[in-house]
């Protein structure tokens, strides 16, 4: 707790190690594995769509160290933050914080769309949410995972959805760019099924973004640089996923069905309800499957995160509700602030003491429906 209040980063990552897959899964699948390999030279690099290993201006571990890329060390993979591997060491950096809880991503698991044969992926994610079991089972009383998908073979993903369900995962995880293989979108009518095992278990979805220009996004043409893609692949896939999921009529016919928007920061989201309210009301005959303006379907159903150095956080909370945000972390990545993200939201003045306990804690535990108890009562009946 700090100062009171039940804390929970609601989207915190754990680090597949680099042997995740070792002796596993069958050989046959590994060539096209996201993963990390040793290089001629020794060291370790990335390894994505089976090419080559490689790293450019700054190591794989400094991508899982907070504050990594600012002056990067040129770390290996295997020497990230600690945390990020070790889920003893991550309590005990909770323990520093003040976090009570932490619901959990993967981070190669993010790149499972880059496998472009289906069955391989399917095995893929079966290990890795295997791997995420392993890790949170160091304390599930404070450690919670998100499962993968393999979304190329849906009735698979349907599967693997309902297991992660029976095992208590908090989430399952979805990209909110096309599949670079199939090109379907998270509107495809294909993946109905999915939506609708995910409202019959009663588990979340969270769309979370991941940089890699490998995985086509929007703008990704025009954006040179990381610090282009960065910039503009988070926000603006998630303004895309949203639309499409509420005008192909996902959040119309799965009302109970919960969907989460990561790691965008939340200052896009007004901008984006007004915007798509206003040609609802001008263009809806257009989009037949929105019944409703599209900020009723986000009250009801949707959430998104910010994190600490975020200015709009207090006016995001006054416009859309203060129910619908939820403080996160992204430790151990690079652009988490670590540690005295937690203090920084506490010391902030433009919060009230009950929107801070909600955004802290109660509106995760609400929303990803976790075993705790909030101090403050969270809002279910504004959704």
């Amino acid at each position: 707790m700090h100062d009171g209040v039940v804390v929970v980063d609601s989207d915190g990552h754990l680090v597949e190690h680099s042997t995740v897959y070792d002796g596993r899964i069958d050989p046959r699948h590994l060539e096209h594995a996201p993963r990390v390999l040793r290089m001629e030279d020794g060291r370790q690099g990335f390894s994505f769509f089976g090419m080559p290993p490689g790293r450019g201006d700054f190591g794989p571990g400094d991508a899982i160290t907070p504050g990594g890329l600012l002056q990067p060390r040129m770390l290996d993979w295997d020497e990230g933050q600690p945390g990020g591997f070790d889920p003893q060491r991550r309590l005990a950096d909770m323990d520093v914080e003040g976090i009570d809880a932490a619901v959990l991503f993967p981070t190669l698991g993010l790149f499972l769309s880059l496998v472009p044969e289906a069955e391989a992926a399917v095995a893929i994610a079966r290990v890795l949410n295997d791997r995420a079991l392993e890790y949170c089972a160091a304390d599930r009383t404070r450690l919670f995972p998100v499962g993968v998908l393999p979304l190329k073979d849906v009735a698979a993903a349907v599967t693997e959805l309902q297991r992660c369900a029976g095992a208590g995962f908090a989430a399952v995880v979805v990209r909110p760019n096309p599949d670079p293989i199939t090109q379907r979108h998270l509107d495809d009518p294909a993946h109905d099924r999915l939506w609708h095992a995910a409202e019959e278990a009663g588990i979340t979805v969270c769309v979370h973004e991941g940089v890699n220009p490998l995985l086509p996004f929007a703008g990704l043409e025009r954006c040179p640089t990381m610090f282009d893609w960065h910039c503009v692949s988070h926000p603006f896939e998630q303004m895309l996923a949203m639309l499409g999921l509420m005008r192909a009529g996902v959040m119309e016919r799965h009302p109970s069905l919960r969907f989460g928007f990561m790691e965008a920061n939340c200052g896009w989201v007004p901008y984006w309800l007004e915007r798509m309210d206003s040609n609802w009301h001008n263009l809806g005959s257009r989009a037949p499957e929105i019944r409703r303006p599209p900020s009723e379907y986000f009250r009801r159903q949707c959430a998104v995160t910010c994190e600490a150095d975020e200015q709009a956080t207090a006016m995001v909370c006054e416009v859309v509700g203060d129910s619908h945000v939820m403080w996160a972390s992204d430790y151990p990545h690079f652009d988490a602030e670590f540690p005295g993200a937690v203090a920084e939201m506490f010391e902030r003045g433009d919060l009230s003491s009950e929107r801070r306990a909600r955004v802290m804690g109660a509106n995760a535990i609400d929303f990803f429906r976790l075993p705790l108890r909030a101090t403050t009562e969270p809002l279910s009946s504004s959704r």
